[in-house]
């Protein structure tokens, strides 16, 4: 017998938001506190940011701590979890578009943060038209 899709689908946004979580807090976390030794300053060259304190901060919360809540969100049974997802795909997204825009610093790491944040998307698509939103519908089938 096959477990239902819904449960999966949780789990692997759960496990990809968490994991993207940890990256984006330890990452941010290591960028605002070593500001000029964290990376190269010549990397910020056409940006308006002087050191990497500031990126830390977004990378923290956008990429880190959103996610994070979004999934515990989920794990709670929270119902905005399921447009938490589309937010956490389209920001990831989002954020890897102007990193690369700005500073082309690995793009290894930006295409995979990117197919991440395309996986949530997609996954967050379905969960949200999975979801009844409190709608009743009209048609009578």
């Amino acid at each position: 017998m096959r477990a239902p899709a819904g449960p999966i689908r949780e789990r692997v946004l759960v496990g990809l938001e968490v994991f993207i979580a940890l990256c984006g807090l330890g990452g941010g976390i290591y960028l605002a506190t070593h500001p000029a030794t964290a990376m190269p300053l010549s990397y910020l060259r056409g940006t308006w940011f002087q050191s990497w304190r500031w990126p830390g901060i977004a990378l923290f919360f956008f990429v880190g701590l959103c996610p994070l809540l979004v999934a515990v969100a989920t794990l709670q049974g929270r119902s905005i979890a399921s447009v938490g997802h589309l937010c956490v795909g389209i920001g990831l997204i989002s954020w890897v578009a102007l990193e690369a825009a700005w500073i082309v610093v690995s793009p290894g790491l930006q295409i995979a943060v990117g197919a991440i944040g395309a996986v949530i998307l997609v996954l967050g698509v379905r969960e949200w038209t999975s979801v009844d939103h409190g709608r009743r519908s009209n048609r009578s089938d």
